[in-house]
């Protein structure tokens, strides 16, 4: 071998018998490169290593077609691994139009170094453009979502980098999809097998505040190292809040809703996770509270729910909320609470934890005139509250 391998590069290509390039990939230093095509007719190709500069040298070229297996949404799980290292391999399926699907695989290789080596699980169309990719780091298990642009044949893409050997079962899950509404009966929401997203669809208003809850239950899995998310999205698939869930910890989300219109909470558990849980969709209730008026109830009606007291204010006025809840359910000493005074943004101007039963008190200076809200919002199951009291104080 002569020349500098670190400055100089190298162009792997496969071209016709004209000349003219089908696909070109560079390869820097002396890591290893993959060029992958698709022919455009029966005929003679070539491979050509184009070394620029000073380079002397080569390497053992390997050749592979690319392996196809069917796969049905829903369907059992299918092998999807390559036999060599640079082939690449895929499974076939059918789906329609705005369908979200799931697509699931923990590798396991025989050849190769998972740890540093790169491998990449996509769903592509029929013309091999990209829909959706992710990348898989080692033996960690992956998931890529599409929601399919047209009806029409997709596959889903196993294509490992380098040295890597091996593969493992795919599994292609569509989404579910039920109703819920706000301040309705909770709804269960829960994947049938791991890698399957779910969702609650409902229906608000701009600038409508609403908390989604849910305390996971798994029959599979390790919850204690995988994780969930609890989503809310709108129909664009669009995040507009989230939240991690660890364990089997209850988790609330809540949002804004930035236009009427048609949202979904999405449960999205990682790894090898299966189960989940009733979700409740909660609006946050607002009452009116004067500085230095009489008290005003400040409780919510079910888990998850926050309620809200609205006042208005000048700036740089000094004002005090005070509270000592009662709880009808819930783990008081467990669970926390918060009581904050926020804006009209629902930025936080102050902020108090509540620790089981204990009074509690949060302070603020305003910073402008303008309209405020104290905010009691109970985490976990707990369910109660109680009055709230809103007094002017002088600066110190």
């Amino acid at each position: 071998m002569a020349g500098e391998a670190g400055s100089d590069y190298t162009y792997l290509r496969i071209i016709d018998a004209s000349g003219q390039i089908l696909a070109n990939t560079l390869i820097v230093g002396t890591g290893a490169a993959t060029v992958r095509a698709t022919l455009p007719a029966d005929g003679t190709y070539r491979i050509e290593l184009d070394p620029a500069g000073s380079l002397v040298g080569g390497g053992d070229v390997t050749l592979s077609a690319t392996t196809t297996v069917p796969v049905t949404i829903d369907g059992d799980p299918v092998r999807l691994a390559n036999t060599r290292a640079g082939q690449v391999a895929q499974a076939s399926f059918t789906g329609g139009r705005n369908q979200n699907v799931t697509a699931s695989l923990a590798p396991e290789w025989v050849a190769g170094e998972a740890g540093s080596d790169y491998t990449y699980l996509r769903i592509i169309n029929a013309s091999g453009q990209i829909v959706a990719n992710t990348l898989v780091v080692g033996t960690g298990a992956a998931t890529v979502r599409a929601t399919l642009p047209a009806d029409g044949v997709y596959r889903v893409e196993f294509d490992p980098a380098a040295s890597l050997v091996g593969g493992g079962d795919v599994t292609l899950s569509a989404t579910t999809t039920v109703p819920v509404t706000i301040g309705g009966e909770p709804v269960r929401l829960a994947n049938t097998r791991a890698g399957q997203v779910a969702q609650a669809s409902f229906t608000g208003g701009r600038n409508q505040n609403v908390t989604a809850s849910l305390a996971p239950e798994w029959v599979a899995g390790e919850a204690g190292s995988d994780y969930t998310y609890l989503r809310i999205i709108n129909t664009s698939s669009q995040i507009v809040a989230n939240t991690l869930i660890v364990g089997t910890g209850a988790a609330t989300v809540r949002a804004t809703l930035p236009a009427d219109g048609t949202y979904r909470i999405e449960l999205d558990p990682a790894g090898s996770l299966v189960g989940g849980g009733d979700v409740t969709l909660s609006a946050t209730t607002t009452v009116p509270v004067t500085i230095g008026g009489e008290p005003v109830r400040l409780a919510n009606t079910r888990a998850g729910q926050v309620a809200q007291a609205s006042f208005t204010g000048g700036r740089n006025q000094n004002v005090t909320a005070s509270l000592a809840p009662e709880w009808v359910a819930g783990e008081a000493g467990s669970d926390y609470t918060y009581l904050r005074i926020i804006n009209t943004s629902s930025q936080i101007v102050a902020n108090t934890l509540i620790v089981g039963t204990g009074a509690a008190t949060v302070r603020a200076t305003l910073p402008a005139d303008g309209t405020y809200r104290i905010e009691f919002d109970p985490a976990g199951s707990l369910v109660g509250g109680g009055d709230v009291t809103l007094s002017s104080t002088s600066s110190r």
